[in-house]
């Protein structure tokens, strides 16, 4: 379900996309002063063919693309059989409030745990969660009552990142939309 299967703007990515995992493994440095301060030509074997380069970006396309279009196809079928938005809010009906997503998310925070905030603090926080959302599916995975969270979370999402232009895994010294200073 992630939307993008490898992380962006770590200072170092263990790759094992697109290799045999078994014989070998990319360390990939953000740049080359990444590269000399983590001083990876001391844990590396050799540094990779630009082969080997390619054949990773090139696996990671195919799967993003299959990814894409699995989302679509649910995002339509969502729509078609509930009527779009409001059916995917009409899909949350059967959420017992377990609260197994939030425990599984790894981006949650307590955003909705505050009383001190107003209803629209509230929103604003979870707009925020929502937008930083990227798809790994854990809520879904952990829901016992098989809401399709990770599709419902991406229809909801995405308006929110069409207006501020926002794509999930951009920089950790980039404020997320609507942050306080």
């Amino acid at each position: 379900m992630c939307e993008r299967p490898a992380p962006r703007g770590a200072d170092v990515t263990l790759g094992f996309i697109g290799v045999d995992a078994t014989k070998e493994l990319l360390v990939i440095a953000a740049d080359e002063s990444a590269d000399t301060r983590l001083r990876l030509g001391e844990v590396t074997r050799r540094e990779a063919t630009e082969r080997e380069v390619v054949k990773r970006e090139a696996t990671l396309t195919h799967i993003i693309a299959k990814h894409s279009a699995y989302t679509e196809r649910e995002l339509a079928k969502l729509e078609m059989s509930f009527g779009g938005l409001a059916g995917a809010l009409t899909t949350l009906a059967t959420c017992t409030e377990c609260r197994s997503c939030l425990q599984a998310c790894p981006l949650y925070d307590g955003e909705l745990d505050d009383p001190s905030l107003s209803l629209v603090g509230q929103l604003g926080a979870v707009s925020r969660w929502l937008v930083s959302c990227s798809g790994c599916g854990m809520c879904e995975e952990s829901c016992p009552n098989g809401v399709p969270l990770a599709v419902v979370a991406r229809a909801l999402s995405r308006p929110l990142r069409a207006k501020f232009d926002y794509t999930p895994g951009r920089s950790l010294d980039e404020k997320l939309p609507w942050a306080v200073a």
